[in-house]
């Protein structure tokens, strides 16, 4: 291979053996293999079909003209060399272990709801990119996703609305976003249950601006009131703290007492929530739990 030397150094015996990558050995093989290539396979014409004398470009260029070996010889500045593409392979290697690794520690945390890695099938050695999937248990049509891309050293995050968040080197930052879209999965989870069941709701968002700031992320919010106005939940789920889960009391009958005001969803203003402890509840998680509750408020079940 013509542009490559192969040193060969006698190891100990009693040296370590390096621990090897099959999947960076072939892309490394496969890039040794373009670059033997492309040096043996010149482009047309050949010297044989070649005219005799110089060509018409070349007679209009004058003797202080380029030759075509000169061209070759020279570096093309938007291609990268062969020790620039080993670097990116090594770095895209390292990356996306540190991706699989962070991913795989919290599914084996994370007992609820469940984290599904699927990985893209087009990747190569320079771009990989797995998709995350969260469900919970029994409950398979409520799910999000995004997308982990891994290109030329850098992690970007996809999420579903296809807003591209560059993420660090360090572990720490994709373990945050992926708690932040785990806390937006619950509050999703309790909106698609809530009109399922019928209750209405007030308030939804994924960006909550009452209560304490958190660490990292935003804290997504739902407000959800049952179906005859007279009572409210309100789930609020932090990526820090963890879940809330408050329940207002009824409405006073005395509320509307005047004459502007009709609607009993306005009662729900001045009423006092108290917080339920999600552990005593009854269910296998927090989606089911989160059922039986909104099936009281909906009327479709009794307390």
């Amino acid at each position: 291979m013509p542009g490559f030397v192969l040193n060969c150094n006698k190891k100990a015996a009693d040296a370590v053996p390096p621990v090897s990558d099959p999947i960076l050995q072939l892309a490394l093989h496969q890039l040794l293999r373009a670059q033997h290539y492309n040096s043996l396979h010149r482009d047309l014409p050949h010297p044989i079909t070649s005219s005799i004398g110089p060509t018409k470009r070349r007679r209009l260029a004058g003797p202080n003209a380029t030759s075509r070996s000169e061209l070759l010889s020279y570096e093309n500045p938007f291609q990268e060399s062969v020790l620039e593409k080993i670097i990116d392979m090594g770095r895209n290697v390292v990356l996306r272990l540190m991706v699989t690794e962070t991913i795989e520690h919290l599914a084996l945390t994370i007992s609820d709801p469940l984290l599904h890695i699927h990985t893209d099938g087009l990747s190569d050695a320079l771009n990989s990119s797995l998709r995350v999937t969260i469900t919970s248990p029994s409950y398979d049509l409520i799910k999000s996703w995004f997308i982990i891309r891994i290109c030329k050293g850098k992690v970007t995050a996809i999420g579903k609305s296809g807003i591209e968040i560059s993420l660090s080197h360090e572990s720490q930052r994709l373990e945050d976003y992926i708690m932040w879209q785990v806390s937006q999965y619950q509050i999703k989870a309790v909106y698609r249950l809530s009109t399922t069941l019928g209750c209405n709701v007030l308030s939804y968002t994924y960006n909550s601006a009452s209560y304490q700031a958190e660490v990292f992320g935003t804290s997504p919010s739902i407000l959800v009131s049952s179906s005859d106005g007279s009572s409210a939940l309100a789930v609020r789920a932090n990526t820090v703290s963890g879940l809330e889960v408050l329940v207002s009391e009824k409405a006073q009958g005395d509320f509307l007492t005047d004459s502007l005001i009709t609607d009993k969803k306005w009662a729900l203003l001045r009423q006092s929530f108290r917080q339920v402890d999600m552990d005593k509840m009854t269910g296998r998680n927090f989606t089911h739990k989160m059922e039986l509750l909104l099936s009281v408020y909906s009327g479709k079940v009794k307390p």
